[in-house]
């Protein structure tokens, strides 16, 4: 006799309750998940608000008072930082294979730098750059690719470039360009072209691809920030780079980096790596005396749909 065995159909009560009790962990560990995120990306926020306002305090403070003019909720000064897209790509084109630093333009920006990255050191006086550079096929005409030396901001300093026009070095001052050198060129766009950059004291010599163009002397800018950049709206690859100033001499391949966002040395966090991120700078007189400043650094971002600062404020005098 073949005795049947009942084929128990549904959840038994053990089971649901079982069932129940994970469903109620899973939420408790997602949502404690989400709150340790939160507050992950509150303390990341916070952290980054406080060392982008403690640097331009200290770039205020170098200035001295009697560089510093009374403003109110003024953009920062006197710092540089990346603009427009960069990464570190695999590219057939590459100089030194099998990477590049790439370098995509912010089409919104209005100035004539419309890329740039910061090189790893705050300030360069005296330096030699050797570096190759390429301007992609696509961008604009009248785009270029170049060196931002010297740089106090997007404002000041030296930008030296080459586009489908010209050689050109221009001082700028304020927003203001002088121009201190122009040449004819017709570049060839995904070419490699061979800058090479010397600046001693207050000489500034230029080699293209080993032929010199200029050697000229000009003292407004002693020190700054170094910066290879894009402008009016061109795309940039760059590769072998070799940095050599009084104190070590750097070489860049990028090879050995990861694809994808710029890491390491040359990662440079800004306002726009804080959620709709500004800087702000008030500074006054202090009761009065022009000979002591009153100053108030201010970071913002959004948090979540709150309005979130961070503030820093000093006095300075003679």
């Amino acid at each position: 006799m073949v005795f049947a065995k009942k084929q128990q159909k549904g959840f038994t009560l053990i089971e649901i309750i079982i069932s129940i009790m994970l469903a109620v962990i899973l939420v408790l560990i997602i949502n404690t998940l989400l709150v340790s995120k939160t507050l992950s990306d509150r303390g990341e926020n916070s952290t980054l608000a406080y060392a982008l306002a403690q640097e331009e305090m200290e770039k205020l403070l170098n200035r001295g008072v009697l560089n510093l003019t009374n403003t109110t909720s003024a953009k920062f000064i006197d710092i540089l930082f990346h603009e427009g897209k960069h990464a570190v790509l695999e590219d057939a084109l590459s100089y030194s294979a099998p990477k590049v630093l790439n370098l995509t333009s912010d089409t919104a920006l209005t100035t004539t730098v419309t890329g740039a990255i910061v090189a790893p050191k705050n300030l360069y006086d005296s330096i030699t750059v050797d570096a190759r550079l390429m301007l992609r096929s696509g961008s604009p005409l009248g785009s270029g690719k170049g060196i931002f030396f010297r740089a106090q901001d997007k404002k000041n300093g030296y930008l030296l470039t080459v586009s489908d026009t010209a050689i050109r070095l221009i001082k700028l001052v304020g927003g203001v360009e002088t121009t201190l050198y122009s040449s004819a060129y017709f570049i060839v766009f995904d070419a490699w072209d061979r800058f090479e950059l010397t600046v001693s004291g207050n000489i500034l010599d230029f080699r293209l691809n080993g032929v010199s163009q200029f050697n000229i002397t000009d003292d407004t800018f002693m020190e700054g920030y170094l910066a290879f950049v894009v402008t009016n709206g061109g795309d940039a690859a760059f590769d072998d780079i070799t940095i050599t100033d009084a104190v070590e001499s750097a070489s860049y391949t990028f090879d050995s980096l990861t694809a994808g966002e710029l890491r390491g040395e040359w990662q440079r966090q800004s306002l726009k790596d804080l959620p709709q991120g500004t800087g702000e700078i008030d500074i006054a007189n202090y009761l009065g005396d022009e000979n002591i400043k009153d100053i108030t650094v201010r970071t913002g971002w959004n948090e979540k749909g709150s309005l979130k600062t961070m503030e820093l404020k000093t006095l300075i005098t003679k």
